[in-house]
């Protein structure tokens, strides 16, 4: 029979997963959680929003010019 080396051994040792290592605590993602997350961090999101405010401040502008001036 074959002896095993012993820096096998320790390979072997160190590639079995301990449990103690583990993130615990973490409380499960919900849906609208992960949802609010996935917009929230959203390039394009943020375009649309940055798009929507400057069309409403171009549509007071033109508002604008029908109020009288004193």
């Amino acid at each position: 029979m074959t002896r095993f080396p012993p820096t096998l051994a320790v390979l072997v040792l160190l590639m079995v997963p301990s449990p103690g290592g583990a993130q615990t605590g973490a409380e499960p993602l919900s849906l609208p959680r992960a949802i609010a997350m996935a917009l929230a961090g959203n390039p394009d999101v943020a375009a649309v929003t940055a798009g929507e405010a400057a069309a409403g401040a171009g549509l007071d502008a033109a508002q604008g010019a029908w109020f009288p001036r004193i």
